[in-house]
């Protein structure tokens, strides 16, 4: 390289500092995206100095408007750079005093005022304005109402800056407004299926470049109750055998409801439509079921209840169940049937129609009700099958037609048998006398027979060519045959 001649050295040590340097094309201002990392080149500011040497070499600095230092100039080259990271949502611009001086004697600058504007970029999520949401709805509210209102924020503007809602928990009970952030009823609320919702709700941004940004929340949904639900009996009936000699106060059974209501519509009382006279009585607390009087199987045997259950809820509600209490008997049977008599006696004649009545049984039984109630039954005896006799009056009848000839008298064993529950039994026997039908008329016709034999033998013996003595004998055998059909026959 040459090296100078003095008059030129001498020119530029001595000459003097005419002009001051100058920007060449400087914008008024400039659009830089935050999301620059520390480095990145900004903006190459240029200038011009018409002075030779070091009046003309130019220097470039920021003067003012540089806040936390965020940007760097290179002195010589003039290239702004990035120096710390930005934030649009801290500091939105910068107004930079770019100042450019030379190095002659006097100094001499310029300065100009760069707005360094700072392009949004989505750094931002969008935030909600509550960590989680919390919020009573009735049971009963109607469809589309609004529950609550959820909002959000975004520091970042333009697209970056909007957003929409979105339910992320997927129920059909409930929705939400993408705009508004507006949670409503979607379908009908039951509190008893479905008591409490957690929902996960999120907010998304609408940028357009890069990934979009979101956050979530919790609304946790409290279904505040409505009495709504009948009591319901477990199980729907019910049923119990009672001895009959339960003292007063004894448990019978237990009723029990079920209301899944909460608060005073979940509270359920019992009573009884009809206690039967105070018969019987049930807790309208515990649903328990006592007697409250003695029963009597030979009075009643069976009783039907009415149960009743009522909530306490506003209107009250209620339902019904039955109980049907079965009384059983209690073996009370203090005493033994017994006859009068040891034997009775009677008789039918021979010749009675079928189903003729003899004679009655009767005995007796000291006990009350059906302990003392008897029946009477033929169990033994020549007569079996001969005669029967009524159950409940204890009158002998004959079955067929007697013949005295072949057998004229008859023997049975009747038994009177209580109800009770350990049935108890007496038995008498009865002696019955068939009579022959002709038992006096017999002996005129026998002698009737011996005339009219012998006024026929002695007429026509001759005609008919028999000795008289033989057909007499003939004809008395006739009349005794006749001594034996009954009286209506002849």
């Amino acid at each position: 390289m040459a090296k100078p001649r003095s008059d030129e050295r001498y020119i530029d040590l001595f000459s003097t500092n005419k002009q001051a340097p100058q920007f060449e094309a400087l914008p008024t201002s400039i659009l830089v995206r935050e999301d620059l990392s520390p480095g990145s080149s900004v903006f190459q500011v240029r200038a011009r100095d018409g002075d030779i040497g070091f009046n003309g070499r130019v220097l470039f600095s920021i003067y003012d408007g540089n806040k936390e230092n965020s940007f760097n100039i290179n002195m010589e080259s003039g290239l702004i750079t990035v120096l710390l990271p930005l934030d649009r949502e801290r500091q939105d611009r910068y107004f930079l005093n770019i100042t450019i001086y030379d190095q002659g004697i006097p100094q001499m600058s310029n300065w100009r005022l760069l707005t360094v504007i700072i392009e949004d970029a989505n750094d931002n999520n969008p935030q909600f304005y509550q960590d989680n949401y919390s919020v009573v709805v009735s049971e009963n509210t109607d469809l589309g109402a609004e529950v609550i209102k959820i909002t959000a924020f975004d520091r970042d503007i333009g697209q970056n800056g909007q957003f929409s809602f979105r339910m992320l928990t997927g129920v059909p009970q409930f929705g939400i407004d993408s705009e508004t952030g507006s949670v409503f009823v979607a379908s009908q609320l039951d509190r008893e299926a479905h008591p409490v919702f957690i929902l996960k709700i999120e907010v998304r941004d609408k940028a357009e470049r890069g990934t979009r940004r979101s956050s979530v929340t919790t609304l946790s949904l409290i279904v505040e109750d409505i009495n709504d639900c009948s009591p319901a009996f477990i199980p729907s009936s019910y049923s119990a055998r009672v001895p009959e000699d339960l003292p007063p106060g004894t448990v019978i059974t237990w009723v029990q409801a079920q209301d899944p209501d909460v608060g005073p519509g979940g509270q359920v009382r019992y009573s009884l439509i009809s206690d039967f006279n105070g018969t019987f009585e049930i807790s309208a607390v515990t649903g328990i079921l006592r007697i409250s009087r003695e029963l009597d199987f030979e009075t009643k045997q069976f009783y039907n209840l009415t149960v009743l259950a009522d909530d306490r809820g506003i209107p009250s509600l209620r339902s019904i169940t039955f109980v049907e209490i079965e009384v059983a008997d209690v073996n009370e049977n203090l005493y033994a049937p017994y006859f009068l008599d040891f034997a009775v006696k009677g008789s039918v004649k021979e010749n009675s129609r079928t189903g003729t009545s003899v004679l009655t049984v009767k005995a007796k039984d000291d006990d009350r009700g059906r302990d003392g109630v008897l029946r009477y039954s033929i169990h033994g005896g020549s007569g079996l099958g001969t005669f029967t006799i009524d159950e409940d009056t204890g009158v002998i009848y004959t079955t067929g037609n007697l013949d005295c000839e072949t057998k004229n008298s008859y023997w049975l064993t009747v038994y009177a048998r209580d109800r009770g529950v350990a049935p108890m039994s007496a038995s008498v026997e009865v002696f019955i006398q068939s009579l022959c039908s002709f038992a006096y008329p017999n002996l005129f016709l026998l002698l009737a027979s011996f005339r009219y034999g012998f006024f026929f033998a002695t007429k026509y013996a001759s005609i008919l060519k028999h000795p008289a003595s033989l057909l007499t004998l003939r004809l008395v055998l006739f009349g005794y045959h006749l001594m034996k059909l009954p009286i209506e026959d002849l």
